[in-house]
């Protein structure tokens, strides 16, 4: 497709939705397969796998599919082999994803080699997937023009978040250990560990990677969305700030830790927080 791939990660529930969807106002390719938030569901098959921690040793595993990934995305047909190992990773399900919701991505994966070229702007592409961020080591190392954008939220907002997806599915490979997902300290020590371990993944990236504050975006529009595009090397004249503002930018959970106490968190946590730039 010509420009370099931009991906969007995440914890789950921290705005990856609102900032794909002004990639794809700029006319960014997405994906053929996107449920309603914008995520890619061929990445969510590929990859939404506990079976590839740890990472290091799964290298060739992920390869492949990232090969399978990349093809698909800049609409190449997959060789016979590579439509088999898809399907095969229909046979069991997962968390959150029964085998019938793996055999339609599957399904969307084969017929996407039968239809049109997706047209899209000076060939800008990329993809959001929260889980992105928890393949970092191998998307850096074999992609090498790769963008990437970290969208975050308050780590304490967070903790009290009905959304523990992520904490179920990775917390306890991140972590080492078990974790409760009614445990608000829990949910933070994961918050922590992803954002130490993204910042130290992407230290090398420089003007690559972009750390997104979402609560900053939200209270200053006219500031953030600039720098946004700016990151993606798009004039403001390709979009307007009215269109991303009308897109009810003010989330109800923002400062939701002012109603509960604090006072369960490690401090060392709650120093985090605002060393990346929170207030407490």
């Amino acid at each position: 497709m010509g420009r370099s791939p931009v991906a969007i990660g995440g914890i789950g529930g921290s705005g990856t939705r609102l900032i794909a969807s002004v990639l794809r106002d700029i006319g960014f390719f997405l994906g053929a397969d996107l449920n309603e938030a914008s995520d890619n569901l061929w990445f969510t098959l590929l990859f939404k796998r506990m079976e590839l921690w740890p990472l290091e040793e799964n290298k060739e595993e992920i390869s492949r599919a990232l090969a399978i990934f990349l093809n698909l995305m800049n609409r190449q047909p997959l060789a016979t082999e590579d439509v088999i190992y898809v399907r095969q990773l229909t046979r069991q399900s997962r968390p959150k994803h029964p085998v019938e919701w793996l055999e339609d991505r599957v399904e969307s994966i084969i017929d996407s080699g039968s239809t049109e070229a997706i047209s899209t702007v000076d060939g800008r592409w990329g993809w959001k997937e929260p889980n992105t961020h928890i393949l970092l080591p191998a998307l850096l190392q074999e992609v090498d023009d790769l963008k990437y954008i970290h969208v975050m939220r308050h780590g304490v907002d967070m903790a009290f978040s009905r959304n523990q997806n992520q904490l179920e599915f990775w917390g306890e490979l991140l972590l080492g250990r078990t974790v409760n997902l009614n445990d608000p300290v829990d949910s933070l020590d994961y918050w922590c560990a992803v954002h130490r371990r993204v910042l130290e993944l992407t230290a090398e990236m420089g003007e690559r990677f972009m750390m997104l504050n979402y609560d900053e975006f939200c209270q200053s529009p006219d500031r953030e969305l600039p720098r946004l595009l700016a990151f993606l090397g798009v004039t403001t004249e390709e979009i307007q700030l009215e269109d991303v503002i009308g897109n009810n930018l003010m989330p109800r959970s923002l400062e939701r830790h002012k109603q509960f106490d604090i006072s369960i968190f490690p401090q060392s946590d709650l120093d985090y927080v605002k060393l990346l730039g929170f207030s407490i």
